[in-house]
């Protein structure tokens, strides 16, 4: 197997180009030669078989920003998702995103819009607002014999997840939602949320771990023992909870070493459940979610949300590998809703600022989420020391005031759609620039100060396309 040939071919990636852009880490695994060389193949695999990914709050924006990412900063011919556009046999469309209840929807109904074919209220996963269950097209074919899948990079409980499965009245049933599965038996369940599986956290005292186990599945709880059980379940379904809540961004995993031993990636999750699945000689569905992008466009962490989607186009290259040896599988890539109004802005003089201005956030080592919890308790001057660490940019002592205001209670923001703090003032701190301006207002060069260039209209879903 010609693994640097296999994986240019496949995924356009090198294994330079995924060194350079993630800084080694749990991504480098799945290229053929390093740590596992059967991770990318596949056999082939009996009857009809559909993959439906889903990049949750994956505007257009952050989809074209990974895609400049890789193609100008890092020398790739091409990224998956865009191959997959321009390809001829693709069927390409945007699709409304709205709910019953709002022009804006979460991920509860756009998911149930999806598993079941109709649409219904925000905050309700595969119900209608009178309590009537509605099937899902996962029930269906379970019930035909079809093997059943769900891998996700939030907590398994989640709700685009849990709307293929579960008729709560409230996507935070969560609790309930693990019996659900229970109850279901899925082939495979990956992804973090173990505070509702053990007994120490749920308010029932049921440890589901245990309750999976009888049941016949294997059950896994680090990256270690998901890649010793590669092709050694024999029968058994596949129950992997590798987090308490979430599982942590892509970016942390890779920087943080400890992070990227504990948890797998994206693509090592799905290829791990798509050899489970294609045990079905009848077929199976599976669902694939980059949860953390919508998490990252909530909290404005443009680099954050650029790696997992980054992560879900690597992912797209293990589905690639698999289609190679099974053509008869449907592959379904999609998006529920927009998030944050995600865009790369125009940046100096006529906008020649701009490709250098969204090339500043490759210095970045850390999620918000990370570097928010750094800072509690923090001073202004450490916090400035802090983010200046995480970031490689400097700051001015104001700005690092305002983030120290950012985090205090009380704190009133202006707009007031800007909820998530002190998030919302690092995406703004780091999409600042400077340049002097002529007597109509335009951007003189050179740049007095050059950061990046991602902004964001709010940390709230949007109601754009699709």
């Amino acid at each position: 197997m010609p693994g640097k040939d296999l994986v240019q071919q496949k995924t356009g990636i090198s294994r330079r180009n995924v060194l350079r852009l993630l800084g080694g880490g749990t991504i480098v695994a799945l290229l053929p030669g390093h740590i596992d060389t059967d991770m990318m193949r596949f056999d082939a695999a009996g009857g009809k078989k559909l993959i439906f990914v889903v990049g949750d709050g994956m505007p257009l924006g952050v989809i074209r920003a990974m895609h400049e990412v890789r193609t100008r900063f890092f020398g790739d011919r091409t990224t998956n998702i865009y191959a997959r556009m321009a390809d001829t046999s693709t069927v390409l469309a945007f699709m409304g995103t709205g709910s019953l209840s709002s022009i804006v929807s979460d991920s509860a109904p756009a998911s149930a819009a999806w598993s079941t074919g109709s649409k219904t209220m925000n905050g309700m996963l595969a119900v209608l607002p009178d309590g009537r269950p509605l099937t899902t097209i996962m029930e269906l074919l379970k019930r035909e014999g079809y093997g059943t899948g769900l891998v996700t990079t939030t907590r398994v409980t989640h709700a685009t997840p849990a709307a293929w499965v579960s008729h709560q009245m409230h996507r935070d049933s969560e609790e309930a939602v693990a019996l659900d599965y229970l109850a279901f038996r899925p082939d495979v369940l990956l992804g973090g949320g173990s505070k509702f599986f053990n007994s120490a956290h749920r308010s029932d005292r049921r440890d589901l771990f245990a309750e999976f186990e009888q049941a016949g599945y294997h059950v896994v709880k680090n990256r270690a023992a998901l890649m010793e059980s590669n092709g050694r379940l024999g029968t058994q379904s596949l129950l992997g909870i590798f987090s308490k809540s979430h599982m942590s961004y892509a970016i942390d995993r890779i920087n943080d070493k400890s992070l990227g031993a504990a948890q797998p990636s994206l693509p090592e999750m799905t290829a791990a459940a798509l050899r489970v699945l294609s045990r079905n000689p009848k077929g199976f569905i599976l669902q694939v979610e980059a949860g953390r992008i919508d998490h990252a466009s909530h909290s404005n962490d443009a680099w954050a949300a650029i790696n997992d989607m980054y992560e879900l186009d690597l992912t797209l290259g293990v589905i690639d590998e698999y289609l190679a040896g099974n053509p008869d599988t449907l592959v379904i890539v999609a998006s529920d809703h927009g998030n944050s109004g995600w865009g790369v802005n125009g940046t100096g003089p006529n906008y020649n600022d701009s490709t250098l201005a969204l090339k500043q956030y490759l210095g970045i080592r850390s999620s918000f989420e990370v570097m928010g919890k750094s800072m509690k308790g923090k001073g202004a001057d450490e916090i400035r020391m802090l983010f200046e660490r995480a970031t490689g940019v400097t700051i001015t002592a104001g700005e690092a005031e305002s983030i120290h205001a950012s985090m205090q209670s009380g704190y009133v923001a202006y707009p007031g759609d800007f909820l998530y703090y002190p998030d919302a003032m690092f995406g703004r701190i780091l999409a600042h620039s400077e340049y002097p301006k002529n007597a109509e207002g335009e951007s003189l060069g050179p740049a007095r100060l050059r950061r990046g260039n991602v902004g964001f209209t709010s940390t709230n879903h949007t109601a754009e396309d699709q």
